[in-house]
């Protein structure tokens, strides 16, 4: 995808400020999934609190309707909705709408392992700044925000760094290139995998009961 006069580095940045910000701004509504993916791998986790789901309904079943219901849906549409209106705004100028694509000379199976692994990154660092016992505090929305600028400087010139359905759905749906090529399927498998992967470290790290220490937000 074209990056404009911004180049790389402005993209990332806006992407993880903008992420920093709102996880400020409206953490404490909904945690800022904004991803399909992250809000997987917060079921997967069990981390019911990050689903802001009450203490007495905690279980699977109704963790997964919630995540569909409350997360995927509001994601998908707004991702659907905000590209449309992109479209609109911009008229016949050609732009490709930040589409995602795998870049010349990216085979589908290196995007998969780029998508797979930047997702893991981002869901890793979400679960344990999500954790009331760790010492992130209030810097958890940059500590979330800092990742995924990295993803996006360390991934864009190769996947467009999506890391999340929602992010490909929309652009490529108004650009034309939802079905273009084989290699899209990639933003919408490889992010919920990194994602479940992350969320079985989570637990795995649970189970041995790492150390915590418990300090007040800074």
């Amino acid at each position: 995808a074209a990056v404009g006069k911004a180049g790389v580095v402005g993209v990332a940045f806006a992407h993880g400020l903008v992420l920093g910000c709102f996880a400020y701004a409206y953490g404490h509504i909904s945690d800022i999934h904004i991803n399909p993916a992250v809000t997987l791998g917060f079921v997967c986790a069990e981390r019911y609190d990050a689903l802001q789901m009450n203490s007495d309904d905690d279980h699977f079943a109704k963790a997964a309707v919630v995540g569909v219901v409350n997360y995927w849906i509001p994601q998908l549409l707004a991702s659907v909705v905000a590209a449309g209106g992109l479209s609109l705004c911009l008229g016949s100028l050609n732009t490709a709408l930040g589409a995602t694509v795998l870049m010349p000379g990216v085979s589908w199976r290196q995007g998969f392992a780029l998508e797979t692994a930047m997702t893991f990154l981002l869901m890793n660092t979400a679960l344990h700044t999500a954790d009331d016992f760790r010492a992130a505090g209030l810097m958890a929305p940059w500590a979330r925000g800092s990742t995924l600028t990295f993803c996006i400087l360390l991934g864009y010139p190769l996947t467009g760094a999506s890391l999340s359905p929602a992010r490909t759905l929309g652009p490529n749906l108004f650009a034309g290139l939802l079905f273009a090529t084989p290699g899209t399927l990639v933003y919408f498998t490889a992010p919920f995998v990194g994602a479940w992967l992350a969320a079985a470290l989570w637990k795995c790290l649970a189970l041995m009961q790492v150390p915590r220490v418990k300090r007040d937000p800074q």
